[in-house]
């Protein structure tokens, strides 16, 4: 028909616009966690007002749809970083309540010996800093789920540099491989806790190459969303600490 609208498809805009159309937007959007159950998770207690059906301690789930993935996934990575948080400190002297997300403009103006005194003794303002490791990633068997954020504390950190080592022997960019990760429980004197690692119950797992067509479609626009809103993380303005300071989101 002569008036009929010729529409862009997704890729076209893609190569059109790339990541520059995202703008100050991107430090809006808000993806959900990719989220393993702790042992006294009220959401894996049947009969608890948050439980969540079929969710097990030691189970990956969805934090905002709930969407239970049992205690093994794949995963491909888009992107991985460190993340410094500020908590409170409770009465005993460890981490309380989540204040924000430390924006890594102000953790460049910090020294590494000021980094360990913040996380061991706290800031001025007597709040603690926590250092996570974080991945942004895409489940290929679950792509309408969508981008999805997966942290970890100090305690898996060993785990985290195992898996950078598989990572590294590749020889290629993060999101080039699918990666089977399961959970298991770690203990040390002092608690357990369930995480990832690669020993007979918890392990990680390269499943090959991501087939051309999933790697330059969904995973290639994926990769730059994030790239984009890691940009506006990088570029955020320094914040300073102080009592009635606002919790940072990205």
């Amino acid at each position: 028909m002569a008036n009929e609208v010729a529409l862009i498809n997704e890729k076209e805009l893609q190569a059109a616009f790339g990541a520059v159309g995202f703008g100050e937007f991107s430090k809006e959007v808000t993806f959900p966690y990719l989220s393993i159950a702790a042992k006294t998770s009220d959401r894996a207690v049947e009969g608890s007002a948050t439980y969540i059906e079929g969710l097990k301690p030691g189970y990956l789930f969805n934090s905002i749809s709930s969407r239970v993935y049992g205690n093994k996934v794949r995963v491909i990575i888009l992107d991985y970083s460190a993340q410094f948080r500020e908590h409170t400190k409770n009465d005993k002297g460890g981490k309380g309540d989540f204040v924000r997300i430390v924006p890594p403009a102000e953790i460049r103006t910090f020294t590494q010996d000021q980094i360990r005194d913040y996380t061991k003794n706290g800031f001025p303002n007597g709040n603690l800093l926590e250092e996570v490791k974080m991945f942004y990633v895409v489940l290929p068997d679950f792509k309408e789920d969508g981008i999805m954020k997966w942290s970890f504390p100090k305690g898996s950190f060993k785990h985290i540099r195992n898996w950078g080592g598989m990572i590294v022997r590749t020889g290629e960019p993060y999101p080039a491989h699918i990666w089977e990760v399961a959970t298991g429980m770690m203990k040390n004197e002092i608690a357990s806790w369930f995480t990832i690692g690669n020993d007979d119950t918890t392990f990680v797992k390269d499943c090959g190459a991501v087939p051309k067509e999933l790697l330059l479609g969904d995973v290639k626009d994926a990769f730059d969303l994030v790239q984009a809103i890691r940009k506006s993380e990088n570029n955020a303005p320094m914040i300073k600490h102080d009592a009635g300071a606002e919790e940072v989101t990205f």
